[in-house]
């Protein structure tokens, strides 16, 4: 679990000591509050976010279209990037491609031990990043629904409409592809999972590099699942912090 030493430091696991160091010569010469104001539909609004200084490196990977929605990235200058995180971006790329790209460049060239994951249309709760790593797992992620309106049967007959979260149980292979079943309601806690959307996750560098340089592919189902499947394989455990609720951004969101 993370050691709080300082309301504006946050030590966190595989943490840096040059960075702890760093943090202890500014953490009382700077705000512990960041502010911002905002005018959206014509509501202006103005709040403060606590200021944490993590001190574990992390790289950030953000695979993106050629445009991104403003709600993204008025949610993302919330999530407390540090000075010394890393960053991988990609824009209108094939989403498997991108991912491998962005993987790829974690395992040869980031020093970081952690990359996160972070698809641009998915807006996790502030602190999401310090959230992940003080679970300490080798692969984590928080959650988000899908853009749909799948129809299921109340006990008295009549159908209603939901979002599934991004989670899915093992079924089988079959005919060279992967069968998952994917959940219909929320879960809670941590909980081990074998499949989820690659959306929003924390993976170890460790992982990463057992993973290989290009782990995503659409051979035997989507690129999350078919990572998720290669995770399974080699035994690495993955995790769902069902507590993480992410909005998932498209011409409305969930």
């Amino acid at each position: 679990m993370s050691r709080k030493r300082h309301n504006s430091m946050l030590i966190t696991p595989k943490s840096n000591k040059t960075v702890e160091w760093a943090v202890n010569e500014v953490r009382n010469k700077i705000p512990h509050e960041t502010k911002h104001s905002q005018l959206a539909s014509s509501h202006q609004s103005e709040h403060t976010i606590a200021l944490k200084l993590r001190t574990t490196p992390i790289t950030w990977g953000i695979p993106m279209d050629e445009l991104m929605y403003s709600k993204f990235f008025t949610n993302f200058l919330h999530l407390n990037m540090m000075p010394w995180d890393s960053i991988i971006t990609t824009e209108s790329t094939y989403l498997p491609d991108a991912r491998n790209y962005i993987h790829q460049i974690f395992v040869t060239k980031e020093s970081t031990e952690y990359l996160f994951m972070l698809d641009s249309d998915v807006m996790p709760p502030p602190f999401v990043v310090e959230s992940l790593l003080a679970h300490d797992k080798p692969v984590i992620a928080g959650i988000y629904h899908k853009k749909e309106n799948y129809m299921v049967k109340t006990p008295d007959g009549n159908e209603i409409p939901l979002a599934r979260p991004v989670v899915y149980d093992w079924v089988e292979e079959k005919d060279g592809k992967y069968w998952f079943n994917n959940r219909t309601v929320d879960g809670t806690g941590l909980e081990k999972v074998a499949g989820v959307g690659m959306g929003c996750v924390l993976m170890r560098k460790d992982v990463a590099v057992t993973l290989g340089e290009r782990p995503y592919d659409m051979n035997a189902g989507g690129e999350d699942l078919v990572l998720c499947k290669k995770m399974m394989d080699l035994e690495i455990d993955l995790y769902v912090d069902w507590s993480l609720k992410c909005a998932h951004v498209g011409v409305s969101y969930v």
